[in-house]
């Protein structure tokens, strides 16, 4: 994972863009340079943190970006650890997290001042300095880098509201040790953060961020929006005894802890929103183009966000897709109302041999047989079989 651009109070931040036009992390070429090979290998992936218009805004001490970057770094459940010579880590720090989206965003943050050094005892203790101005350099990622002119912040963990693929976010209730304010920090998809925004918030600063994020989207981005609610002593206290019962209840315990979570995050105030690339493993490409040449059909499952630019990041980002792709999107889930019986060899062989298809009918016209019949021994109209979005390119 990459964590690649943010926006920030209506304004998208992202690697600072070269002279070639090319952003800083993909500037250097493809040559067989051995030196240079090995330099683009060991960069610093979060390409966000060379964003210099971002890089000052915090180095100025911008509260929206403050709390923003704040947020990064408290809202999770990323433990740090020291850093071995086999997995270095970033400035001497290895983050361990649950999901690869978490280590990629505290490390973004840690690359941009708000350095997480400890998550335990319901205590997270983050260290604030200047921007590192390289990330990529070895002083960047040294144990000491930055140690000398850095303060601390530490933040108190009153309780969490765990990620569900059903609840599609989490959130934190933390107290601020410097002057005792309590905050809800949360953060989740966009469809279900959005909504659980404030009705007096700024409503020009939310069209832009809908805007980023669609763009973000198409540009095969996985994202991400932060919010946060400010609490009152007497909120935090109530809250935290519902919250208690429902921990400690025998029975429908995670129906009762959603509910308790449902009741305290709304009204926030949008913070920003994230995009991270998730990039191919080494050899995938590879792999998937062997695939093709010896004649195999490659499908790819894209998730929840049936966004086309989503999906057409993977196959056009390598050569191992065919110029003309086939893109499905709600036909898994049609097929698995209509109970279709899933594609036969003979129907594969059959699509590989065919020429490009002019419309995503065509596929079920000239190739029946794969959804002639649901399990029920019925036949389906050609309508029926078709998936009901769907998009060639």
């Amino acid at each position: 994972m990459a964590f690649v651009k943010c926006s920030v109070d209506g304004v998208v931040y992202a690697a600072d863009v070269t002279a070639k036009g090319d952003s800083a992390d993909d500037s250097a070429d493809d040559s067989d340079d051995s030196a240079a090979a090995a330099a683009k290998k060991d960069a610093f992936v979060h390409s966000l943190a060379r964003s210099s218009p971002l890089q000052r805004a915090a180095s100025e001490n911008d509260p929206r970006v403050v709390d923003f970057l704040t947020h990064l770094a408290v809202c999770h459940t990323v433990v740090p650890a020291v850093a071995t010579e086999s997995n270095p880590g970033y400035a001497g720090r290895l983050y361990q997290a649950s999901s690869p989206d978490e280590e990629a965003l505290v490390t973004g943050a840690a690359a941009l001042g708000r350095r997480l050094v400890r998550n335990a005892n319901d205590e997270i203790t983050l260290e604030v300095h200047a921007p590192d101005p390289d990330p990529d350099s070895n002083a960047a990622k040294s144990l000491n880098a930055n140690s000398n002119a850095a303060s601390t912040e530490t933040f108190e963990i009153l309780a969490v509201n765990e990620f569900s693929s059903a609840r599609k976010r989490m959130s934190v209730v933390a107290r601020d040790a410097r002057d005792g304010s309590h905050a809800l920090f949360l953060k989740g998809a966009d469809a279900v953060v959005l909504e659980r925004l404030s009705e007096s918030h700024d409503a020009e600063i939310l069209d832009a961020t809908r805007a980023h994020l669609d763009a973000f989207a198409r540009d095969g981005l996985r994202t991400l929006v932060l919010s946060k609610r400010a609490l009152s002593k007497p909120e935090v206290d109530a809250w935290l005894s519902t919250y208690r019962d429902a921990s400690t209840a025998l029975t429908k315990r995670e129906e009762l802890l959603e509910r308790c979570a449902d009741a305290i995050e709304r009204d926030c105030v949008l913070v920003g929103a994230t995009a991270v690339e998730d990039k191919l493993q080494d050899g995938v490409p590879d792999a998937i183009a062997t695939l093709r040449a010896a004649g195999m059909l490659v499908w790819m499952l894209t998730g929840d966000k049936a966004r086309p630019g989503y999906a057409r990041r993977f196959p056009y980002s390598t050569t191992a897709f065919a110029r003309r792709a086939l893109f499905l999107e709600d036909g898994l889930s049609l097929l698995s109302r209509r109970r279709i019986s899933p594609p036969t060899p003979r129907w594969f062989q059959s699509l590989r041999a065919s020429t490009p298809f002019d419309s995503a009918s065509d596929v079920f016209q000239r190739h029946p047989d794969v959804a002639s019949r649901g399990t029920n021994g019925t036949s389906l109209s050609s309508r029926r079989r078709c998936p009901s979005r769907t998009r060639v390119v």
